[in-house]
């Protein structure tokens, strides 16, 4: 298998900035490969939304560059089922107080200047052939696309709240514009509680991220087509995305679209 590590970003047919973000890290540890995937969408209808994803982007290449060896070097000893976990449970703390210490970053920010001002944030760790770890706030999205095609997390937004009460419909809910109202979102929202999820690492899977700009439109089946990729690594997948993500814009979609594809092979 070969690695895949792409990102493609397009600023769409009606907005005035481009508020996502994203990055994509890799390191070489004493535990494998690590790959840390982000996207980040500002939301619409707050201000200055391209700030706040930048700058949860900007913390969180930092948090990969100079906390997790730290953490590594602190819990790794040998290559031990209790040592994994040990060290699973530090990385996830770590994240989840780095995101907690932006979003209260951002909201000082805003308050300061008197403006709403939030993001979604979306990130993926790969840890090499043991597991992957998952962290969401709002309603970009993260794929398992193997031979099958699997949404990973749930948008949280009062859409999929009163769908899961069975309050309405999926239909009812898309007439009504319920997909669009989030429930909460970093520096927007006065707390945030964001989901966690740990799984096994999928050696066979491409893992994409990408905002609500992608999500909304894109078809199934062109998703599945990405997986043909897997095998050749990332030849020819950035001009499929690039080229996907203009037929969305033909099809009607104007927002802000990114996308992000990641595998843990090493080059």
């Amino acid at each position: 298998m070969k690695s895949i590590n792409i990102i493609c970003s397009d600023i769409g047919t009606k907005e005035i900035h481009n508020q996502d973000a994203a990055c994509i890290k890799r390191a070489k540890t004493s535990i494998g490969m690590i790959t840390m995937g982000i996207v980040c969408d500002g939301v619409n209808g707050m201000e200055q939304g391209e700030v706040a994803s930048a700058a949860i982007v900007d913390e969180f290449s930092m948090w990969f560059e100079r906390d997790l060896p730290v953490l590594l070097e602190e819990h790794i000893v040998e290559k031990e089922e209790r040592l994994w976990k040990e060290v699973i449970q530090a990385v996830k703390t770590s994240w989840k107080n780095k995101l907690q210490e932006v979003h209260s970053s951002i909201r000082q920010y805003g308050e300061g200047r008197k403006i709403s001002i939030g993001s979604t944030f979306t990130g993926v760790l790969l840890f090499d052939e043991f597991c992957c770890m998952i962290m969401h706030v709002g309603d970009s999205r993260v794929y398992k696309i193997t031979d099958s095609v699997e949404k990973i997390t749930v948008d949280q937004t009062l859409a999929e709240r009163e769908i899961e009460r069975g309050s309405v419909t999926r239909q009812e809910a898309m007439t009504q514009g319920m997909q669009n109202v989030l429930l909460q979102c970093v520096g927007g929202s006065r707390n945030i509680q964001p989901d966690v999820m740990i799984d096994y690492f999928d050696s066979e899977a491409i893992y994409l991220l990408c905002t609500d700009g992608f999500w909304r439109t894109v078809k199934e089946k062109d998703l599945q087509k990405i997986s043909i990729y897997r095998e050749n690594g990332q030849e020819g997948l950035e001009d499929y995305v690039k080229d996907l993500i203009e037929q969305l814009k033909i099809d009607g979609e104007d927002d802000n679209i990114t996308v992000v594809a990641i595998t843990n092979e090493e080059r």
